[in-house]
């Protein structure tokens, strides 16, 4: 018996040992076609996941269940996704989305399901500061530092005041997170923290997030909701080249005309985005709107974006679109003299200038989570050295101090 044990010891060790290798936790030696391809500009979660021709119910329930997980209704342009396929089949098992480098978003065909997965990551909180001298973006750029950065300090401030209205010789300081994998930089993650100091007044935001109360936005210091429920420019930062008027006259017809919307102007193809949540109702093109899309936001509101060079392809009529998410590109269709989007506002079915709106603010705080937004905070205040209780001194109230709009 010994001898026997001995024989076929040595008959399995004649074998060769296959070590499997894993990608995002797949074991890759069981599939023939792995391909990595990169995100094209202004492509959509619902047209990513319709390209690979599953079963409609199945592309719904991963369409869904990944806007549960991760923020992906604004797929990031060239970040890379994985398509992972087995021998023989045509639909893969897997589609691994990289939205940055420490997540991937794994879509799993075969379950109708998709889940986040993270490396092991390691944040720093960085402190950066600068003055602003022609626009804010700018001077967060110009300091050498990422445009997704620049992007984060404007959407932490930008329904609480008019990036148009900064002044040269304002300053801002920021908390922003840096993120670390097995000591290698992967980026920069959220902007934690904005002071910006205009008219001798400072706004300040603090990120605060709580994803089991449906919470993660910015707040003041009293812990009021930053956000608007709409942004005031469909092209954050750009410049009003004309503003809305009942008697402008028209550059193109040379007859006065009312003008029912605000222009931005900004170089072509510079992205527009959806002003608040809402439905499209309209995607199209006129003689004189040019191409444009159409958004209803509730029973109250609704947005026209005009003279697009493009929309988002394809974006059609019954989408949801989400505040922030880019839906078309600036252009000059239409009766226009320049790059610009005409932005039109209805509130109860008539036209009105936007800017002199009283417009719904985002979700409050629960009750419950006032305090420990406190301590959140107070904490991002120490990083930013700001004595509150010492400005305080300086202000006839500490309402005025905690007011959001400046």
């Amino acid at each position: 018996m010994l001898q026997s044990s001995q024989v076929d010891q040595g008959a399995l060790s004649a074998f060769p040992l296959t070590v499997p290798t894993y990608k995002f936790g797949l074991e890759q030696e069981r599939y023939q076609s792995i391909e990595t391809k990169a995100i094209k500009r202004g492509t959509t979660l619902s047209e990513l996941l319709q390209s690979f021709d599953a079963d409609p119910d199945v592309t719904a329930n991963l369409q869904a269940s990944a806007l549960r997980s991760l923020d992906a209704t604004r797929l990031v342009a060239e970040r890379p996704y994985t398509i992972f396929t087995r021998r023989g089949e045509t639909i893969p098992d897997f589609v691994v989305y990289e939205p940055n480098g420490y997540e991937q978003l794994v879509f799993d065909f075969t379950k109708g399901n998709s889940y986040v997965r993270a490396e092991e990551v390691t944040t720093q909180l960085l402190h950066g500061e600068g003055v602003v001298n022609s626009n804010l973006w700018n001077s967060v750029t110009d300091q050498g530092y990422s445009a997704k950065l620049a992007l984060g300090v404007q959407r932490a401030i930008e329904s609480a005041i008019s990036l148009r209205s900064l002044s040269k010789g304002d300053d801002f300081e920021m908390i922003y997170e840096r993120k670390l994998v097995s000591g290698e930089d992967k980026g920069v993650g959220r902007v934690k923290a904005v002071r910006l100091r205009h008219n001798k007044r400072d706004v300040i935001a603090i990120h605060f997030e709580r994803p089991e109360d449906g919470i993660n936005g910015y707040y003041n210091l009293a812990g009021e909701n930053m956000s608007s429920g709409f942004l005031l420019s469909p092209v954050p930062g750009a410049r009003i080249s004309s503003a809305y008027n009942l008697r402008r006259f028209h550059p193109v017809l040379k007859r006065r005309k009312p003008h029912y919307g605000t222009d931005y102007a900004a170089p072509r193809n510079t992205p527009i985005v959806a002003v608040a949540d809402g439905k499209v109702i309209q995607v199209s093109r006129t003689r004189g709107n040019g191409k444009f899309v159409k958004i209803k936001h509730d029973d109250t509101y609704t947005t026209q974006y005009l003279h697009m060079n493009k929309h988002v392809k394809g974006m059609r009529v019954g989408d949801w679109v989400n505040q922030g998410q880019t839906i078309g590109y600036v252009g000059s269709t239409g009766l226009a003299t320049g790059p610009h989007v005409c932005f039109r506002f209805w509130k109860n079915g008539k036209q009105v200038n936007h800017l002199n709106q009283e417009l719904p603010m985002g979700k409050p705080l629960p009750e419950h989570l006032i305090e420990e937004y406190f301590q959140e905070r107070d904490t991002m205040l120490e990083l930013l050295e700001y004595d509150y209780d010492a400005v305080l001194d300086g202000h006839a109230t500490k309402e005025e101090v905690d007011s959001t709009k400046v």
